[in-house]
């Protein structure tokens, strides 16, 4: 069985508020319940609304050193990547085709 995995928490990282609301709407809006669900406006209200408690909590700004670190870590793999994909084109095709 596959577990739920919502985007928002994901937008939230990226620091992306706008995503989140749509995120949240989407998943209200998939007919999960009787009632209607909320307007998008009201979400974005309480979202913004509890961002600075979420921004200054101290598991949130841990999470974000990780990501940052993550995304230094994964942009020095691909120049890596690159630099070995550039040696071997110089070796067995002689350096980069012509334009």
């Amino acid at each position: 069985m596959r577990s739920y995995r919502p985007a928002t928490l994901g937008w939230l990282l990226a620091e992306n508020r706008d995503q989140a609301v749509h995120a949240i709407s989407s998943v209200l809006s998939s007919g999960i319940g009787d009632y209607p669900p909320p307007p998008p406006e009201w979400l974005k209200t309480i979202v913004d609304e509890a961002w600075p408690a979420l921004e200054s909590h101290p598991t949130y700004s841990e999470v974000r050193r990780f990501h940052e670190k993550l995304l230094k870590q994964v942009s020095q793999a691909e120049t890596k990547l690159l630099d070995k994909l550039r040696d071997i084109q110089n070796i067995y095709e002689g350096g980069p085709p012509p334009l």
